[in-house]
């Protein structure tokens, strides 16, 4: 029994090792790894037996997996290529639970994993949503594992495709849309383009082209579709479509029929292309650039406009510009200038008529534009010397006209300094001569450099009316219109000095025993006399610096005729009229005067002229001056003012009414008093001395609410005390009443603690008091308090 069970297992061995290749070489249907590879494997290291032999279909060739060191280790991943619902997986190997089966989705998430109970056959799985089938050995058995087959079967579903992303516009009215491919997996067959919620055309690319659009906001978006379905819409782009703003800054330049049309370009951001250009209300060009050359306009007025165009449309049109092509203006007639020979001056010309619209006229001197007027007349200045040709044109928008006839003008220089002469000088006039500088030339003579003549082409002068002896400085100074030139030389001259006039009113004053006086009127100041020359019977006798001359050692009783002459540092004055005297022993002689002589004594007309005229001018000082010291000695006497005295001796009272004086004298002083009051004032006994730091007068009783001024008189020393007392109250000796206060010690130490004390103020200054003491005493005192 035991051999045959012994021989029974032997046979079985041996048929298993001979019958068991034969099974692992089941055929299966293609399914769906046929022909992959793996996307990842660990453990194909057998270069003659691959993981391509896996799935090639031919169950007579095996790859060679081989075990890892550990479990795990060994794997091979492939990709289904799709999404699968699987029903089944088929497997061909030499061993049996040796693998594990791994199915993932498309994001590589585990769905489940399972082991086969067989190693040869199809095992049914029902696994959805699978993309990635692994296999991994899963045993610790250190033998290689052969895989002589591999496959999976089930039906493959299509998902939705993903989002499109990174959608991009490029455009505006006509444009382009761009964006991400979708991935391979999602099996996109085309994409959807949609225009502002709505479907708009489609694209097997991920890009699609645009046009037509127009002025408004626009919104695109794109979804994927493949054969399961329509994805969502990617996140959409906008676009803003206007018309391109107005062009501004519209200007016209040229002349004639020709111009340039310009205008400021459009901002970038519009999209303008290009340019149209309107003339008088048509379309005349259309340019890309800002600008436009025209030609061969007709004559008369034109207007131009110009719009932008973009892809969206053309804007409105600028505002319109005028042109105006006219002839140019007609030649300028009676061209004039005022001024002559000066660097300034005016230009005028007939105006042209307005129907040639005339802006400006040209002027020219020589070929050179020196400026331009709306008016027909240009003031020039500032001209070099020499001569200028000025020419004038009118321009109108047709352009500028043909110039006028010329018009010559010669700028001249100032003049030279003339050479200065005189002669025939005297002691009044002299006469000015110099040389000539031409015609239109002002010659000025300076005196003392002020012009006192202003001669016209006349090169001489008669200098008059200087005074006698006086110094002089002469000047010539020649001008034209151009201006002043340099002065001439100048000449310092001096007057000759003239005689004296001739002496007057000589007379004989006395006539003596052998002498005559004489006597005559002084000369005027002007005749500058030094002396008096005295002649007798026409012979020479001597000179007197005065007006007065006695002759003496003449014969009595003989006649003599005398004559006087007057002498300056110009000479001699013709002699006066004689005047005839006979000397004679009689002691008096009456005066001798000719007639119209004046004496030397002092009229008394002329005194009391003199008198009159000062009482005249100073009246006012002169009754001020009485005036015054008068209305003091009245006042006194009057009822504002008395005086009393009482002497320091006396023991009686003594009444003094207003208006009375009296005076007393203590020792070497004098006591004035004077009050100011309606009523008269009862005095009593007073007395002047000596304290320390001032003067003391004491009294018994005084007259309440009087004012009073004391003057002290001193024979060696005088002095003035001037104080305005007043009490504080009418009843300084009622107890509380106004102003007093009771044991007030700030006035003296010395005062008595008891009784009421008042006090006198001064009117306008501090520190003068009156101290009362006790009423039984009733004695007062006034103290210099400073």
């Amino acid at each position: 029994m035991k051999k045959r069970i012994l021989i029974i297992s032997l046979s079985l061995v041996l048929l298993l090792s001979n019958v068991l290749p034969a099974f692992a070489l089941a055929v299966f249907p293609a399914g769906i790894l046929r022909g992959k590879l793996p996307v990842s494997s660990n453990g194909f290291n057998d270069s003659t037996h691959p993981a391509s032999y896996v799935t090639d279909g031919s169950d007579s060739t095996f790859g060679w997996l081989e075990y890892g060191s550990s479990p795990n280790s060994a794997y091979a991943n492939y990709d289904l290529g799709g999404i699968y619902n699987l029903t089944s997986v088929a497997i061909s190997t030499n061993s049996v639970s040796s693998l594990r089966y791994d199915f993932y989705d498309s994001s590589n998430n585990l769905i489940s994993s399972t082991t086969p109970v067989t190693y040869v056959g199809t095992f049914s799985v029902a696994v959805n949503n699978v993309r990635y089938l692994k296999i991994t050995d899963v045993t610790s058995n250190k033998s290689n594992l052969l895989l002589y087959q591999l496959d999976c079967y089930g039906n493959q579903i299509l998902p939705v495709p993903n989002q499109p992303t990174g959608l991009l516009i490029n455009g505006d009215a006509n444009g382009t849309l761009s964006w991400n491919s979708n991935p391979i997996g999602d099996n996109v067959t085309s994409y959807k383009i949609y225009l502002n919620g709505s479907y708009y055309g489609s694209s097997q690319t991920n890009s699609f082209s645009y046009s037509g659009l127009s002025v408004g906001n626009f919104s695109f978006a794109v979804s994927a579709v493949n054969l399961n379905g329509e994805s969502t819409c990617s996140t959409s782009v906008n676009l803003t479509l206007t018309l391109p703003s107005t062009p501004t800054g519209v200007k016209i330049s040229g002349s004639g029929g020709s111009g340039v049309l310009t205008w400021n370009a459009n901002n970038p951001v519009e999209g303008v292309s290009s340019y149209r250009v309107f003339m008088d209300g048509t379309l005349v060009s259309t340019v890309s650039a800002n600008s436009y050359s025209f030609s061969g306009l007709s004559i008369g007025s034109h207007l131009f406009s110009v719009s932008a165009i973009n892809s969206v449309g053309s804007s409105t049109q600028s505002s319109a510009v005028s042109f105006i092509y006219l002839p140019s203006p007609d030649k300028i007639t009676g061209l004039t200038v005022d001024g002559v020979g000066a660097n300034y001056g005016i230009l005028t010309w007939n105006s042209l008529p307005s129907d040639e619209q005339i802006t400006k006229y040209n002027v020219y001197d020589s070929s050179s534009i020196i400026g331009n007027t709306p008016y027909n007349s240009f003031s020039f200045n500032n001209l070099t010397l020499g001569v200028h040709s000025f020419r004038v044109s009118g321009v109108n928008a047709g352009g500028e006209g043909p110039l006028s006839d010329a018009i010559n003008y010669t700028v001249l220089a100032v003049p030279n300094a003339v050479s200065l002469t005189y002669a025939n000088l005297s002691f009044s006039s002299l006469d000015l001569s110099w040389n000539s500088l031409g015609t239109g030339i002002t010659y000025s003579v300076l005196l003392n450099s002020n012009p006192v003549a202003n001669l016209n082409d006349v090169i001489s002068y008669h200098l008059s009316n200087l005074v006698s002896g006086q110094s002089y400085s002469i000047s010539v100074v020649a001008s034209n219109v151009a201006g002043s030139g340099s002065p001439s030389n100048i000449l310092n001259i001096v007057t000759l000095i003239a005689k004296p006039s001739q002496v007057t009113g000589l007379g004989v004053i006395s006539s003596s025993n052998g002498s005559v006086s004489l006597a005559w009127n002084k000369n005027s100041a002007s005749d500058n006399v030094t002396s008096y020359r005295i002649y007798k019977n026409g012979a020479f006798l001597g000179t007197s610096n005065t007006n007065s001359f006695t002759v003496s050692g003449l014969t009595n009783g003989t006649s003599y005729s005398f004559t006087v002459s007057a002498v300056n540092a110009g000479g001699e004055s013709v002699q006066s009229a004689s005047v005839s005297s006979t000397p004679s022993v009689q002691n008096t002689t009456t005066p001798n005067f000719p007639s119209g002589a004046v004496s030397l004594g002092v009229k008394m007309s002329d005194i009391f002229d003199g008198i009159g005229l000062f009482l005249l001018q100073f009246w006012p000082l002169i009754v001020l001056a009485i005036a015054v010291p008068l209305a003091y000695k009245l006042a006194k006497r009057t009822k504002f003012l008395g005086r009393f005295i009482a002497k320091d001796d006396e023991e009686k009272s003594s009444r003094i009414r207003k208006g009375h004086k009296n005076k007393s004298y203590f020792g070497n002083k004098k006591l004035h008093a004077r009050y100011k009051g309606g009523k008269s004032v009862l005095l009593a006994r007073r007395s002047i001395r000596k304290i320390k730091g001032g003067r003391r007068l004491t009294r018994r009783s005084v007259n309440y609410g009087v004012k009073k001024v004391i003057t002290v008189n001193s024979k060696k020393k005088q002095w003035q005390r001037k104080h305005k007392l007043s009490y504080l109250s009418k009843s300084p000796y009622k107890k509380r009443s106004s102003g007093f206060k009771k044991n007030n010690r700030s006035f003296s130490n010395k005062v008595r603690s008891s009784g009421y004390k008042g006090y006198l103020r001064k009117s306008n200054y501090s520190g003068v008091s009156m101290k009362k003491y006790s009423k039984s005493n009733r004695r007062g005192r006034y103290r210099k308090g400073w």
